[in-house]
């Protein structure tokens, strides 16, 4: 079977996700945590709280190629996080919570 794919010279996560954002409904993530509290996130609220946190991470200075070390737990605010720097042009280093001291000092 002969597959041909199309892969872009340029690809931009964030803008394919914020382009969900135009149906206000759309749910993006839906979560349950260790407590079993619910919850979801549509894309028009991933896309604003992106958005305001990648504005706050280029006044603190960080530019396209910053690198960005993200070490939080799984959750929601996650994802608003990992989408901010994307959209803020930082190269992303992503952490889990597991991770000892020395393992974070190396990276």
């Amino acid at each position: 079977m002969d597959h041909q794919f199309h892969i872009p010279s340029v690809y931009n996560m964030a803008d394919d996700i914020d382009r969900h954002a135009e149906d206000p409904g759309k749910t993006a993530i839906v979560w349950e945590d260790a407590k079993g509290r619910t919850g979801e996130v549509t894309y028009a609220e991933l896309k604003e709280r992106s958005d305001r946190l990648a504005q706050g991470f280029c006044q603190m200075g960080l530019t396209k190629g910053s690198k960005l070390f993200i070490l939080l737990p799984r959750g929601a605010e996650t994802y608003v996080v990992y989408l901010a720097a994307l959209k803020a042009g930082c190269i992303v280093m992503p952490g889990s919570e597991m991770l000892r001291s020395g393992d974070i000092a190396y990276r």
